[in-house]
């Protein structure tokens, strides 16, 4: 846990409150085009009381940055999700997927600092926000920021074409895929900082194979077109102006083989 500016613990931050949560639902679900198409549409609103948030905070008296769980006041995640499939023919389904979704720290009043605002020293009065020499803000209001590994934006896309056909002495089915994805900037630290906000992107993945009812053997390829992302990025522990990143896989290819007995 954090400690005071004496270094003595911070007892305060040392009881997690349990997370109260209230959560409402509206939607409709349909079907046409003689049952060969759906599509749900949902709205929903989700509001927390005393969330349960892991973050990384200043040490007094130190240079360094130590991982703890706090309570935020209130965060609220409320938005829409859409989800659309259609199978024109037997043989070929699609599907489109989108959510929209507003997200913010209602109330995160006693929130650890991001790292372009933390570094300094610990006494007071503190000084200016990133001033050298200065010292640092104990703690932050994050209230009306984003929450932390959410896009405002995300969609999923793709299909399948399949042809009946025969395979080493099986009757099966040969079939082609494409699945893709797409989220938009995120946040991946409690408190936002220039340096842990990550860029949006999209990863599209193919795979070609043939399947029966006892096995099936596909060959895929996954993030096709090389896209360089990351997972996360988070300020790391022990340390004053470190970054650690979790870099998402490159362009993978690969074979698969399922069987049931």
């Amino acid at each position: 846990m954090p400690a005071q500016a004496n270094g003595a613990p911070q007892l305060d931050v040392a009881l997690i409150k349990p997370e109260n949560v209230d959560h409402f639902e509206l939607g409709v679900k349909t079907q046409f085009l003689d049952h060969r198409a759906t599509w749900n549409l949902t709205a929903f609103w989700t509001e927390i009381g005393n969330f349960q948030a892991s973050v990384i905070s200043n040490v007094a008296g130190s240079t360094t940055l130590r991982g703890y769980l706090a309570n935020a006041d209130k965060a609220r995640v409320r938005g829409l999700e859409s989800d659309f499939s259609v199978r024109p023919t037997d043989n070929f389904s699609a599907y489109f997927n989108t959510a929209f979704t507003d997200h913010e720290w209602v109330s995160f009043t006693n929130a650890p600092c991001p790292p372009e605002l933390a570094g300094g020293g610990t006494g007071t009065p503190a000084g200016p926000a990133a001033t050298p020499g200065a010292n640092s803000t104990a703690n932050c209001n994050v209230s009306g920021q984003w929450m932390l590994g959410i896009s405002k934006w995300a969609f999923s896309w793709g299909g399948e074409y399949d042809l009946p056909t025969e395979f080493l002495g099986q009757e099966g089915a040969a079939y082609i895929g494409y699945d893709a994805n797409y989220r938009s900037k995120f946040s991946s630290n409690a408190s936002r900082s220039i340096y842990t906000d990550v860029s949006g992107y999209a990863l599209h993945n193919f795979r070609v194979g043939f399947r029966t009812d006892q096995f099936e053997i596909f060959g895929w390829l996954r993030n096709a077109f090389n896209q360089n992302y990351f997972e996360s990025l988070a300020v790391g522990s022990n340390s004053t102006g470190l970054i650690s990143a979790q870099l998402g896989d490159p362009r993978t290819v690969g074979i698969t083989l399922r069987a049931k007995f």
